[in-house]
């Protein structure tokens, strides 16, 4: 259900990919703003977006972009059950990347699929890309 008690019908436009760790999903509502990309090194600070099962709404977390490589990043800012999916995006807002997973019952070190990988998965199966 959405913040307006409204429930959203959600479609799978993909199949997941076992790769890219992957699926595209499409709702019934439109998105109330564009997810601009932006490219991140290690060491910039990112904000992940999740939403916990024990929380009635979207939760915060800030932290630091950790070690990289193409497809994905770890971001050393809280992430736990729920956050998988979650937008990781830059000071200015801009999506970076999409938490994908961590590391024990707590995550510690979560990991995130980058923005390139993103994009790059979206093309491949028609989907409009993200924009920069």
């Amino acid at each position: 259900y959405a913040a307006d008690g409204v429930q959203e019908e959600v479609h799978m436009l993909t199949q997941p990919h076992p790769l890219y760790d992957l699926m595209v999903l499409r709702g019934s509502r439109c998105a109330t703003t564009d997810f601009r990309a932006a490219i991140c090194v290690a060491g910039d600070v990112a904000y992940v977006a999740g939403f916990p099962p024990e929380s009635t709404q979207v939760c915060f977390s800030k932290g630091m972009i950790g070690s990289m490589t193409f497809s994905s990043m770890i971001v050393n800012a809280h992430a736990d059950n729920g956050w998988s999916g979650g937008p990781v995006v830059n000071r200015r807002g801009r999506l970076v990347g999409v938490m994908q997973q961590g590391l024990g019952a707590t995550i510690k070190r979560p990991d995130a699929i980058s923005a390139t990988r993103l994009h790059d998965f979206l093309f491949m199966n028609n989907v409009p890309g993200l924009s920069e």
